[in-house]
């Protein structure tokens, strides 16, 4: 197995003697109002702009403001809220917290964000499901209840919602006569992502590396050849760039990276000698991808064109990664002893080689 190593961000040179365009350097804004929700395991999922096939489309980068949908849970009383749930197959409990659904607003260069509340929200009980947005919806995956209850084994779920950005509505798609070979098995913290118009779940807690595929036009799953061995995918260490998705996570001090495609299937790729420290979160900007650990020890930054590898100066704490434009980010960080805040990082060479007018005004 090919291993290479990674150059310092200041290092000019790609791989072939070529010269990077940019040596990408995020500037982060932290947005006014804390979130309405309080559980690490919450989800974000941008809904505007358009996006096709989880990256952003150029022609959405003029846009005034932008939304994200954000899935988490408070521990308010249930009986607290009008909202109802579409499914009573989470039951809640005293110990559970309580899942509920916003819309986050704001604008490109400003700080402040406005929090409006979806109802009803159909979870109930558990987390660690997945939330991906394909085409014109968001589709939420699997979970699991009691994984942080001492003593008590986790109950797992296969339920799959469908969320419609149009309509704002929730709906279980329905599992009815459907047996084994047509549906995955139950799963959480498993990777989700969009590709080829389908949404794509593989790998996730201890329960094996089926991967599979979901047609929202046909709601028909497809089983899918597995990836290569070990280590496990999970859930945020995934993202799709150029039509391709790239898989990055820890093996023994270093980063196996692997990629997949509906024509080629799995391919290995040569694995990057840095040992990163704790659990990170992939995303691509532009032809980049960026590997963001959680605990924001640690940042690198793989070219696409030049396949090659560096690290990144600026670093951040991180919980959820949600990419916006070609050049803008959107982070959930939670810095200790503090509530969770929304955070923006923009490329700034990439955005200001694009004509932006309207965030000027």
């Amino acid at each position: 197995m090919v291993t290479v190593s990674i150059r310092p961000a200041s290092a000019g040179m790609g791989g072939g003697g070529m010269v990077h365009a940019h040596t990408p350097s995020l500037e982060w804004t932290t947005l006014d109002s804390p979130l309405p929700v309080e559980e690490a395991d919450a989800h974000i999922v941008h809904i505007g702009p358009e996006s096709v096939d989880g990256e952003i489309e150029a022609s959405g980068m003029g846009e005034r403001t932008s939304q994200v949908l954000i899935i988490g849970c408070s521990r308010d009383d249930p009986q607290e809220s009008d909202a109802q749930p579409v499914s009573d197959a989470q039951p809640v409990s005293d110990a559970q917290p309580v899942w509920r659904c916003y819309i986050a607003t704001w604008r490109y260069g400003a700080c402040d964000v406005t929090y409006e509340e979806v109802q009803p929200c159909p979870f109930k009980g558990g987390g660690y499901f997945s939330a991906t947005r394909v085409s014109d919806s968001v589709l939420v995956y699997g979970g699991c209840a009691n994984l942080r209850y001492v003593g008590e084994d986790p109950e797992v779920y296969d339920h799959l919602y469908s969320y419609d950005i149009a309509s704002r509505r929730w709906r279980q798609v329905d599992k009815a006569g459907r047996g084994w070979g047509e549906w995955p098995g139950r799963n959480c913290c498993q990777a989700a992502f969009a590709l080829g118009g389908r949404l794509h779940v593989i790998g996730g807690g201890d329960y094996g590396d089926d991967h599979w595929a979901y047609s929202p036009d046909t709601e028909m799953w497809d089983e899918l050849p597995t990836p290569p061995d070990h280590p496990r995918i999970k859930g945020g260490e995934c993202c799709v760039c150029g039509g391709i998705l790239h898989s990055l996570g820890r093996f023994g001090g270093e980063v196996r990276h692997r990629t997949y495609t509906d024509e080629r299937g799995w391919r290995e790729q040569p694995r990057v000698d840095y040992d990163l420290k704790s659990y990170s979160f992939a995303f691509s900007l532009s032809s980049d991808i960026h590997l963001m650990a959680r605990d924001g020890e640690d940042h690198l930054v793989y070219d696409t064109i030049s396949c090659t590898w560096r690290v990144a100066s600026d670093v951040t704490t991180t919980w959820r990664v949600c990419p916006l434009t070609p050049w803008a980010v959107l982070l959930l960080d939670l810095t200790r002893g503090s509530a969770f805040r929304l955070k923006v990082g923009q490329d700034v060479e990439l955005r200001d080689c694009t004509t932006r007018p309207d965030l000027d005004e």
